[in-house]
């Protein structure tokens, strides 16, 4: 092995030319670029490693810190329409769900067109008119529960639930405010995906299906 090949970056060989018996040049083995000049090879391995640090620094100022995704939260108010298949069919509303899942979703999904078009017809005060809507809603309409409740909330969180009134329908479907991991992976993602005043799709979980509206 020649002194050249030995000073040659990673990825790079020397090679004999054919055509040149007297010549040799510079292959990068896993892109096949060739080129006749070392100094070639050496900017090309400077640039590399400059785009590849630039693109570390990038990666690095978008990752949030611990500490700004642990401080992040979100309130939230949310609908639960429970069906047969749901981890505890029952609620305050109805001792026995034998609903199914199809018309839980119809349900839902008309409990959410009708928020809409609150939020449609009041563009001086949607949130305000859509939070009242919702919350008369959820007290008549939401299956939350204790048990409810307890299965969105994720399991290490659940003593924080103890001594508190966890049915979330009573108080017009608000969960309070929450930080990430806390909520079941599901729940958690649509709600912190919504803007303040933001009304989400149909949510499954293994509560049933949720309508959530972000409120903070």
């Amino acid at each position: 092995m020649s002194q050249t090949a030995k000073d040659l970056p990673r990825g790079w060989k020397e090679v004999q030319s054919k055509s040149r018996p007297d010549k040799v040049y510079f292959l990068h083995v896993k892109s096949g670029e060739k080129t006749w000049k070392l100094s070639h090879v050496h900017a090309k391995e400077r640039e590399l490693r400059h785009r590849a640090a630039a693109a570390h620094a990038d990666r690095k100022k978008s990752r949030p810190t611990v500490g700004d995704s642990d401080l992040e939260s979100v309130q939230a108010l949310h609908i639960l329409v429970k069906h047969a298949g749901s981890r505890r069919p029952s609620s305050w509303r109805q001792e026995t769900i034998t609903r199914s899942k199809a018309v839980a979703e119809a349900k839902a999904g008309g409990i959410r067109d009708k928020l809409v078009a609150c939020a449609k017809a009041n563009p001086d005060r949607p949130l305000e008119a859509l939070r009242a809507l919702f919350e008369e809603i959820a007290k008549e309409e939401s299956d939350c529960s204790s048990s409810a409740w307890r299965m969105i909330y994720s399991p290490h969180h659940l003593d924080a639930l103890c001594g508190s009134s966890p049915c979330s329908a009573k108080r017009g479907g608000d969960l309070g405010p929450f930080t990430r991991g806390k909520m079941t992976p599901s729940f958690e993602e649509a709600a912190f995906a919504l803007k303040v005043g933001g009304l989400s799709e149909l949510v499954e979980s293994d509560s049933g299906i949720h309508v959530i509206l972000r409120v903070a």
